[in-house]
């Protein structure tokens, strides 16, 4: 049986933060899904406040160079959507 794919989703930090760091990770196999090596169709919500989270989160792991790898890719491979928000929404 086949399962259809969103074609729109959100992914949290951790996704980022461990497809990275981790080649065999499932969280690895989500982000090649999604077009983080490949081109996809599917497209990703992000937010200024997801972004944030990467670099803070990847910071304290990896340093600061390491995080805004992961944003600047994020930029350049995926299809993006951008979503903005105050802190009362």
């Amino acid at each position: 049986m086949i399962h259809d794919i969103p074609q729109r989703i959100f992914l949290d930090t951790n996704i980022y933060i461990i497809g990275v760091a981790h080649e065999n990770s499932n969280e690895r196999k989500i982000l090649d899904l999604v077009g983080f090596q490949e081109s996809s169709p599917i497209e990703i919500i992000v937010s200024e406040e997801l972004f944030d989270q990467i670099l803070r989160v990847s910071k304290r792991l990896y340093g600061k160079d390491w995080g805004s790898q992961i944003v600047s890719r994020i930029w350049q491979k995926l299809q993006l959507i951008y979503i903005s928000f105050t802190s009362e929404e």
